[in-house]
């Protein structure tokens, strides 16, 4: 389950980190991933049959987020030195504060990852573990970076065919309508 790790200016964290983050605007939920079989959940040598699987596997709450979200695709991202050359030049531009005109919305399927995250006047950084999704709404700033363990597995969800496209300038946050 999903940690808050460290928050400015807020005096305490409560201990319920699905209360905090929606009192910041995030939306959390952990996932159980005990029905995806170990090889797909633990492996990380994944070919193109074995990636599709996991995300087979995956396939009624990935349909439950994309019909909530209005996502339109979703992928599998494995992060690791053995698989990603130059893995700290990758994340270079991703450790920068950024925002996106989209939600950014991932879900752990292995590993960790820490986003530092702006939101509703506080600065905070919560890590995410397997089975932890995160939707982070669009305009709202924040950082990523993959924890000790430099490992990641995750299923990305996308609300338009662009994906992700990091803005860094703060003054170009946009609030989208709801």
């Amino acid at each position: 389950m999903a940690r808050i790790v460290e928050w400015r200016p807020t005096a305490s964290c409560p201990l319920d980190v699905v209360e905090y983050l929606t009192v910041h605007g995030i939306y959390y939920e952990h996932w159980d991933l005990a029905g995806l079989p170990d090889r797909l959940r633990r492996g990380w040598n994944l070919d193109g049959r074995e990636r599709i699987a996991v995300i087979e596997a995956l396939s009624a709450p990935l349909s439950r987020m994309a019909e909530a979200f209005h996502t339109i695709s979703y992928d599998l991202v494995l992060l690791a030195p053995e698989l990603t050359p130059a893995l700290d030049d990758a994340l270079s531009p991703s450790r920068l504060p950024h925002h996106h005109s989209e939600a950014e919305i991932r879900l752990v399927v292995d590993g960790e990852a820490d986003y530092t995250l702006t939101a509703n006047g506080a600065t905070f950084t919560v890590t995410l573990e397997p089975g932890d999704l995160i939707a982070i709404p669009a305009g709202v700033r924040h950082a990523f970076e993959l924890t000790s363990l430099r490992r990641l597995k995750a299923v990305r969800l996308f609300q338009s065919p662009e994906g992700w496209i990091a803005r860094f300038d703060p003054a170009e946050v946009e609030v989208p309508a709801r």
